[in-house]
């Protein structure tokens, strides 16, 4: 059987992209700066529109080459209420981080990404979780010969980051839930306060 390509597995997730955004606009990034060059060399990030009072949507492409302990290869989805760059920047570093064993990232890891989730917002964190705001079908494809899971990243303030390595990330969801939290608040208050 012959190898996967980047390319095949690339066109693969944005058919299956396709399925979920029939007519949205689908448009590729790089991120040419950094780690990421050298670890993930054919990395990418697929920008979906957004419609009418919807999400922009940001999936990483390329992290799945990440042979990690686990027996599904992941990439990375980011929601915003508003189309930014720096949810690239931030799925390479995600996606960099996946691809250094010595961060072993995995679903329920706790992200500092150093800096507000977008300009001025309350949120400094992320929490890598299954895709909720997706629906089941979203979070696990096939792609080529690959099982790819695809893997959300919950914008979350400090306190509760704190939270959920001191209490687990299901607790933190299920706060979470009962709050009914909009997730693509960027001034949203802490769950927690």
């Amino acid at each position: 059987m012959p190898a996967v390509t980047p390319a095949q597995v690339h066109q693969q997730l944005r058919e299956h992209l396709d399925q979920f955004w029939p007519d949205r606009e689908q448009k590729d990034f790089q991120w040419a700066i950094g780690s990421v060059t050298r670890s993930l060399p054919d990395f990418r990030v697929i920008r979906i529109g957004a419609a009418r009072r919807e999400a922009w949507t940001y999936v990483s492409s390329g992290a799945w080459i990440v042979r990690s302990g686990h027996a599904e290869r992941f990439e990375f989805v980011i929601q915003s209420p508003i189309e930014d760059p720096i949810h690239v920047e931030t799925l390479a570093m995600v996606a960099n981080f996946y691809a250094d064993p010595l961060y072993n990232l995995h679903l329920g890891s706790v992200i500092n990404i150093g800096r507000p989730w977008l300009n001025d917002s309350t949120c400094n964190h992320l929490l890598v979780s299954r895709p909720y705001p997706f629906g089941p079908a979203f979070e696990h494809c096939r792609l080529a010969e690959l099982s790819v899971r695809l893997l959300w990243l919950c914008p979350l303030t400090a306190d509760e980051a704190a939270f959920a390595r001191a209490n687990g990330a299901e607790e933190l969801e299920q706060r979470f839930e009962s709050a009914a939290i909009d997730t693509l608040d960027i001034h949203r208050r802490s769950v927690l306060e």
